[in-house]
Formats: structure tokens, C-alpha cells, sequence
């Protein structure tokens, strides 16, 4: 499954699967989920998958390999250039905050050992990257979370992951 984007204001997020979270207000008791679709039970819409300078690969739904939900997004990718960036998949249309601390959190596995990238955008400023962290994924699943806190307010962010680095298939 997915990355979960939400406004988390409670201390119930160990409960959720998957989040990026501003961890702010904490004594109210809402989470909203930023993004749609986040363990791809309704499909593949709204992720888009892309490869660029060569890079060659597919995106479908798996129902064999879940990693939390009932599908998992499969990237196997037949020819990778060795830059990460060259191939992945994201969503767009995500609104963040300047200065509200995010939870990022996703499942993933890979056929063989590879590094990933997970990047934010902001399409409205030419797709600059505001934030960015890499991570090991190898053939067992692995539930990552990580923490960052936002430097720009954009309505149209998108989640990236990059995942051109090599040629193992990739879930998420």
C-alpha cells in the first residue's frame, strides 16, 4: 500500500497504515487523509506512474503481493538508466503547510536490494523539491516512516516516489 498524507491531531495514529501527518494541535481528534486512494482499493487513479531519457517500465495492480491493503501498486522496471529520478510515480494536487511537522509513512518491498527516493514538489513553482529522503528497500516488506516539517504552503504538492535506481520490481 500507499503513502497516507493526513492532518493528524491526535495521538491515534499508531492505528493508521500509512501517513504523512502534520503533527500539530495534537489535542483534537481529527485525521484527514491528503492522499487519495492510499493502498490503491479503488484502482490505480489518482497515482500516475512515468519513466523519462530512457528509462522502461510498467505500473499495474497487485492482489498477490499486499502489503496492507487489498491491492499494492507494482513498478517493474525493465530498463533503468541508474538515475533514480527517471522513473517512479506520484500524486499530485496535495495541499501543505509552511511550518506544520509532517509523518510520512508507507510499505514497500523490492525483488532485490534497492535504493528509493521520496520527494515533494510543488508543481505551481516549476516542480521544485522541498523536501527529500532516500531509503533501502529490500525483499522483506518494510514499514518506513520518517518526519519533516514543511518550509512552503502549496495547494498542488505532489508525493514522489523515485524508483529508477535499478530494475527490481517495486510494491508499494
Amino acid at each position: 500500500s500507499c503513502c497516507f498524507i493526513a492532518d493528524f491531531k491526535s495521538s491515534f495514529y499508531n492505528s493508521l497504515v500509512m501517513g504523512l501527518l502534520p503533527l500539530s494541535n495534537i489535542d483534537s481528534y481529527a485525521c484527514n487523509n491528503l492522499v487519495t486512494n492510499n493502498e490503491f482499493n479503488s484502482g490505480s487513479s489518482p497515482w500516475n506512474y512515468y519513466n523519462n531519457s530512457g528509462a522502461s517500465g510498467f505500473f499495474t495492480l497487485d492482489n498477490s503481493s499486499q502489503l496492507s491493503g487489498v491491492n499494492s501498486g507494482r513498478i517493474n522496471i525493465t530498463n533503468s538508466t541508474g538515475n533514480i529520478w527517471h522513473l517512479g510515480m506520484y500524486q499530485s494536487n496535495l495541499s501543505i503547510q509552511t511550518g506544520k511537522l509532517y509523518e510520512v509513512s508507507f510499505m514497500a518491498k523490492a525483488s532485490y536490494n534497492k535504493t528509493i527516493g521520496v520527494t515533494f514538489q510543488d508543481i505551481n513553482n516549476g516542480w521544485s523539491s522541498f523536501q527529500y529522503s532516500e531509503f533501502g528497500l529490500t525483499t522483506s516488506t518494510q514499514t518506513i516512516t520518517y518526519y519533516f516539517t514543511s518550509n512552503v504552503t502549496t495547494t498542488n504538492s505532489t508525493i514522489n516516489f523515485l524508483l529508477g535506481l535499478n530494475n527490481a520490481t517495486t510494491w508499494i
